[in-house]
């Protein structure tokens, strides 16, 4: 398929309806989105945005959904080195491993009750722990409508500084992380919505920022670029570690080869959701590898081992430049979870590792599980050949409670 095929005649239409409900929950596309207009720092009074001092403290009630002891999650990982943040119930988490490895996890509470624009109760988005895993970055909330503000805070607990992300408009949302000529850089996109790939103009809907860490402190507000390259439009997906690639999906699916500054629109331009991409270390061989999600039906998937139909979020998939599905994780069975049938995937995430993400796995009574995934032999899909389809590892159940489709999570482990 040529990567600039024009958009589809469906995809045409969702640009005229601005659709407020959408196949990837939670999400509410605004027609009247600002767009990315003249970037500024403001200079706020209120509490959400101001750098303000928190405190990260344990919590008891959350105790009986954590399933997995440290011990068992550090032999999946085969290592003793972790973190784990998670939604749940309009707060975030942040999972440290036990003293005693017999225990489940440490469980922390990150959110404060005022992280939406407003000031009040938000609902924490799309965490992502930096690569050192000294930090996490995530939204307040994400579902406003027409400001959201992202945070830093270090992935620790007691007494610690939280810092905003603000951008023009006050609206970050999907922070993601990049190393860039020794500075950590935090990459965010000013809108939460529909993204469309414009073909005339080669580019995507609405804009990126970024903001490097400073030492212990945020710095001011830069349009996007990587390797000296302006980011073309809105990408959430973030960057392969070598800085070679970008992606983002939602609706539509483009990777953008920086150095060529080449996108390719994938999935003839039907939509797609939660995107994250590869940790390869620099220099993979499969830099362009991007974790996503389809929504099945009618159309066949495009894979290495040929087409393949799937119901809605049966499968992840991780995608190449080539418009094939190059990985597939389906739904575990009842031999690795004992007692559950699995009927969907929602909210998948690559980790800091390249061997594990996680994601919800819904059950028959409706409610969502949350797994550890393995995703395969580090350097079997990092330097795979790309000519034959590869198949996930083994699941962890983590945690298993009131999950739903919009709750989130992110894995550091070295």
């Amino acid at each position: 398929m040529n990567p600039f095929f024009p958009l589809g005649l469906a995809t045409m239409i969702l640009l005229g309806a601005c659709s407020q409900q959408d196949p990837c929950p939670y999400y509410r596309p605004n027609c009247n989105d600002v767009a990315a207009g003249t970037v500024t720092n403001p200079v706020k009074t209120d509490a959400v945005h101001a750098t303000r001092t928190i405190t990260i403290t344990d919590v008891s009630s959350l105790e009986g959904i954590i399933l997995a002891t440290t011990g068992q999650i550090e032999r999946f990982l085969e290592q003793d080195t972790f973190k784990i943040t998670f939604s749940l119930n309009s707060h975030l988490y942040l999972l440290l491993p036990a003293s005693d490895t017999g225990k489940p996890p440490r469980i922390l509470q990150v959110d404060q009750g005022d992280e939406d624009p407003h000031t009040h109760a938000g609902d924490p988005s799309s965490p992502q722990f930096s690569p050192d895993g000294k930090w996490l970055a995530f939204s307040g909330d994400v579902n406003d409508n027409s400001k959201s503000v992202s945070f830093l805070v270090p992935a620790k607990p007691g007494s610690v500084t939280r810092q905003p992300i603000l951008s023009s408009n006050n609206k970050t949302n999907y922070p993601r992380w990049y190393r860039e000529h020794d500075t950590d850089w935090v990459y965010v996109t000013n809108f939460s919505g529909l993204s469309f790939f414009n073909a005339t103009t080669n580019t995507l809907d609405r804009a990126t920022f970024r903001f490097p860490l400073l030492g212990d402190s945020v710095g001011s507000v830069q349009p996007a670029t990587v390797k000296g390259k302006p980011v073309p439009g809105a990408f959430r997906g973030g960057i392969s570690r070598g800085g070679t690639w970008m992606g983002t999906s939602y609706a539509s699916t483009v990777l953008w080869q920086v150095g060529a500054n080449k996108l390719f629109l994938l999935n003839n331009g039907d939509q797609q959701c939660n995107p994250s991409m590869n940790p390869f270390d620099s220099g993979s061989a499969n830099a362009d590898y991007m974790m996503l999600l389809g929504f099945g039906g009618d159309k066949d998937v495009p894979t290495l081992s040929g087409p393949l139909r799937e119901a809605e979020h049966q499968n992840l998939w991780i995608w190449n430049q080539n418009d094939k599905a190059v990985w597939q994780a389906k739904l575990p069975n009842t031999d690795e979870v004992p007692g559950t049938t699995y009927t969907e995937w929602q909210r998948p995430m690559w980790s800091t590792s390249p061997d594990f993400a996680t994601a919800l796995a819904r059950h028959a009574t409706g409610e969502y599980d949350l797994l550890v995934v393995r995703v395969t032999n580090h350097a079997a899909l990092a330097n795979a050949n790309r000519a034959s389809l590869s198949q996930r590892g083994g699941v962890l159940r983590l945690a298993a409670g009131n999950f739903a489709s919009n709750d989130w999570s992110h894995l550091w482990t070295r």
